[in-house]
């Protein structure tokens, strides 16, 4: 329990997608339920608390009561949308099981803060952009690009809109068109970036090719400033990475 932890420590328990825990969940025979338990340093944590931490060794136990089902037993498919940016190491595949290793948040906040955490991205600076999952018993269904367009953005490049938009990737194995995520995913670049008055700036000739994201018929997408970029690839393979 949170009294009996050192001051410095925060943990939490979850289903495996990071929903919370649903009090009579139905466990039908033969079917698995995985729990996630997260222990980690609180993030204000000072110098003095983290030298105390040093060399500790923390006897942690965790527990759930199973009863036999009855009349009050509730199916639980407990969807949950997920942000983060992640290498390809860690990446995430669409219509697969998320992996152990995935840098996943319930948090934006804490999702965006990955591009410069040491352990994550390391990046020297936070991109207006990152990855958005729905993950339903632990396995991702839909996968996207969140891209924001700042004050500042829009004050040095004529045309954008400031705001924040999504655009949509998907599995695409045969490489043919996905014309209804595809057109919609225009739709929100033209909202976003009102391109419909400043085409220059925008190739629409077999992908839609702008300034700050892409969307391309076969249901690859891409965000990226200049020295990053973040993916949903044609195969639902998604992750960020740097570059140059």
């Amino acid at each position: 329990t949170s009294e009996t932890l050192p001051s410095w420590l925060n943990y939490s328990v979850t289903y495996s997608d990071g929903s919370a825990i649903a009090p009579k969940h139905e466990l039908n025979a033969g079917t698995t339920e995985t729990y996630k338990v997260r222990v980690e340093f609180k993030r204000d944590i000072t110098n003095a608390q983290l030298e105390d931490a040093a060399g500790k060794e923390l006897q942690l136990t965790f527990s759930v009561d199973y009863v036999q089902k009855d009349s009050t037993a509730v199916a639980v498919s407990h969807p949950v949308t997920m942000y983060g940016v992640y290498p390809y190491a860690n990446r995430l595949t669409l219509n697969s099981a998320v992996p152990a290793n995935a840098f996943l948040h319930l948090d934006v906040n804490d999702a965006i803060a990955d591009w410069t955490n040491p352990n994550v991205m390391n990046h020297n600076q936070t991109p207006p952009y990152y990855l958005k999952h729905k993950i339903v018993n632990d396995v991702v269904t839909e996968s996207y690009i969140v891209f924001k367009v700042t004050p500042e953005m829009a004050a040095i490049n004529e045309g954008l809109k400031v705001g924040t938009y999504e655009v949509k990737g998907g599995i695409n194995e045969e490489n043919e068109s996905d014309k209804p995520t595809y057109d919609a995913n225009i739709e929100v670049l033209n909202e976003a970036l009102d391109y419909t008055n400043h085409l220059s700036t925008c190739n629409g000739v077999g992908s839609y090719y702008c300034s700050y994201i892409s969307v391309y018929p076969n249901g690859y997408v891409e965000a990226y400033d200049g020295d990053s970029r973040c993916y949903v690839t044609e195969i639902g393979e998604s992750y960020c990475e740097q570059y140059g």
